[in-house]
Order: C-alpha cells, then sequence, then structure tokens
C-alpha cells in the first residue's frame, strides 16, 4: 500500500494550479491513500473537485473557528475505508481547529494530523503541548486494543539538530518546533513503540529539509 502526506497551505489554491485538476493529480501519484494538511477548507468550500475524485472516498477535518485556517484531509481508494471520524473526541476545542482526521482501514488505523505550531510561546504553546498528549494519549489506547498505527502528517517539530538548518545557531533552542520540551515529547513517543520511518530509511542523513520559516528571514528550517 502507498500512503502519501503533503502539507499544501492551502488546498483551492493548489487546485488552480493543477491543470486536469485533483483526479488527474491522484492517477499520476498512485498512492492507495493521500493525506494532505494545512488544508484551509471550511464546510462552505467542500465543493464538488475537491470530494467528487474517481475511485477515491474523501473524509474532511475543518476549522469551525475561522476561514481559512488549519484542517486536514484525507483520500483513500474506494473500498479500504471502514471508519473515518473528524478529532479525536477528547477535546472539543482541538477538534475544532480541524486538525485530526482518523480513518480506520482494518488492519490499521490512521491518524492524519496537523499539530498546531506553538508561535512565540504562552497559550499557544500551551495549546501544542496538551495536543501533543491527548494524541500520544489516543494512539497509546489504539495500541492497548492491539490495532496497528500509523501517525503522519505535519508535527511541527524537528526531532533533532539532524532535522534542522543552522542548528549551530546559539538561538536555534528557543523557536517553536525545537524547543526542548517538544523534542522530548516527540523522543517518548517514539520510545512508546512507534518508529520514525523516515529516518528509518536514512539514518544519520542532514539536509533533508521541506519547509522554511518567513519569519526568520529562512535562518532556519524543519523538516519533513
Amino acid at each position: 500500500m502507498k500512503i502519501v502526506s503533503w502539507n499544501v497551505n492551502g488546498l483551492r489554491a493548489i487546485v488552480k494550479k493543477l491543470p486536469s485538476g485533483l483526479g488527474a493529480f491522484f492517477k499520476d501519484i498512485g498512492a492507495d491513500i493521500i493525506c494532505l494538511q494545512e488544508s484551509k477548507i471550511t464546510e462552505k468550500m467542500l465543493t464538488d473537485d475537491l470530494t467528487q475524485i474517481p475511485g477515491y472516498e474523501a473524509f474532511f477535518a475543518t476549522c469551525k473557528m475561522k476561514q481559512g485556517y488549519s484542517g486536514v484531509c484525507t483520500y483513500a481508494r474506494e473500498g479500504i475505508t471502514l471508519d473515518a471520524k473528524e478529532g479525536l473526541g477528547v477535546v472539543k476545542e482541538m477538534d475544532d481547529e480541524g486538525r485530526v482526521m482518523v480513518t480506520d482501514h482494518g488492519t490499521f488505523v490512521l491518524l492524519n494530523i496537523y499539530f498546531p505550531n506553538g508561535g512565540r510561546g504562552g497559550d499557544r504553546l500551551t495549546f501544542k503541548s496538551d495536543f501533543q498528549d491527548e494524541v500520544q494519549k489516543y494512539c497509546s489506547e489504539l495500541r492497548r486494543q492491539d490495532r496497528h498505527v500509523i501517525v503522519l502528517g505535519d508535527v511541527n517539530i524537528a526531532h533533532t539538530e539532524l532535522d534542522i538548518y543552522n542548528s549551530d545557531d546559539p538561538d536555534i533552542n528557543e523557536h517553536s518546533g525545537f524547543l526542548p520540551e517538544e523534542r522530548k515529547w516527540l523522543s517518548g513517543f517514539l520510545e512508546s513503540g512507534f518508529v520514525d520511518t523516515f529516518r528509518e530509511r536514512h539514518p544519520g542523513e542532514g539536509g533533508h529539509y521541506t519547509w522554511w520559516s518567513p519569519r526568520s528571514g529562512a535562518n532556519y528550517s524543519l523538516s519533513r
């Protein structure tokens, strides 16, 4: 089975750049499951060109609080999804931001997640920490039920110095996304029984970056 994950930073903007639409794009990718984060889609934006993709079922978690914010969506080949739910169903405030889509595919449960950004600290960093803890509790419960679990998406944390550009910057540990407590949480999550599939395939390799922060003048980067 082929599963693809991509933070699109605006699904409608991406679709406008695809001359043949999502259907043709998905056909080229050839994936069984395609998970998108930061879709920035609200309920009223769910038009047929986003939801009616030949051969796929579409599952959306949308932000209930404001337009053009957060959101994730999972596209799965028809017939491979037994159940789907939006959010973790634990903390309404978290679910209302549309950050989690859970799909059950029988042999495994998949969590498509757009983790919060801790911003400059304060309440949002606390929110991010609480969100991380709820995700871990949810996944731990699934494992106690002997379910195989796949977690993917945008974690908004660079785990080690291999995952960040300019790791020798003396101020780098002050940025949310590379704070010691964030990295500690991710280490603990992996140690609880999960495998970082990227690092399993690329052990010890640096230079894998997919995002550059415009806020910092692009002087650091989070990978994956």
